[in-house]
């Protein structure tokens, strides 16, 4: 059902934004419409480590942690997800809590995947933050945003200067969650994909600060 769960956004967010939603979703459901806020991150910053919980450690989840752990499937890390993710030269920064996983995002070099073919790519010297996640019990304390920091930071250290990041108009919790780290505005993008056509808009100051959103099957680019 395309308005499910949107007295949950209404209430927690206002009904201008419930209706900008539901309107959203309707149009999803005729054509794909991407519409999403740039956000860029820059160095520097205080050292993660500082906040992090007691008993809790960063780790850098590589190939061979993925083939020998046994992921509980509220992670949202499908199989078809971490292998794309890997094969694409991408990091997987985790906060880990007694061995498990409590937090984790994902940072890009290389252009990446978004949706519907659609692929961010980032100017030389920054890297692309994506897919944030905290276990329900854990939210609410920041642990996302120290992974999203604790990513710059290496990024930083190997020569790298920010991240960017891509975050749909409609979802206020990834918006203000990105404000709480650190992350300021750059800009919009907007992708359509209908049939066989496709569109794609980067608007002016994120074409400057780098982050373009681009289609494999040679859409429209302005």
């Amino acid at each position: 059902m395309p308005l499910e769960g949107l007295g949950t956004t209404i209430r927690y967010h206002g009904v201008s934004h419930g209706l900008m939603e539901a309107g959203y979703r309707v149009v999803n459901r005729v054509f794909s419409l991407k519409y999403y806020l740039c956000r860029r991150l820059e160095a520097p910053l205080l050292a993660a480590e500082a906040s992090l919980p007691a008993d809790c450690q960063f780790t850098v989840l590589d190939r061979e942690w993925f083939e020998n752990a046994n992921l509980d499937p509220t992670l949202e890390l499908a199989p078809s997800s971490i292998e794309a993710g890997l094969s694409n030269g991408d990091e997987c920064i985790a906060i880990l809590d007694s061995g498990a996983i409590i937090a984790y995002s994902w940072v890009a070099t290389a252009p990446t995947p978004v949706a519907a073919d659609f692929v961010a790519s980032c100017m030389p010297g920054h890297g692309y933050a994506y897919k944030w996640y905290t276990r329900p019990s854990h939210r609410g304390r920041g642990l996302v945003g120290l992974c999203v920091i604790e990513g710059l930071r290496r990024h930083v250290v190997r020569g790298g200067q920010g991240l960017m990041a891509l975050i749909e108009r409609t979802n206020l919790s990834a918006q203000k969650a990105a404000a709480r780290v650190g992350f300021v505005p750059a800009g919009q993008l907007l992708a359509v994909r209908l049939r066989g056509w496709s569109y794609v808009w980067n608007s002016r100051e994120c074409r400057r600060t780098g982050l373009e959103l681009l289609d494999g099957r040679n859409a429209r680019m302005s």
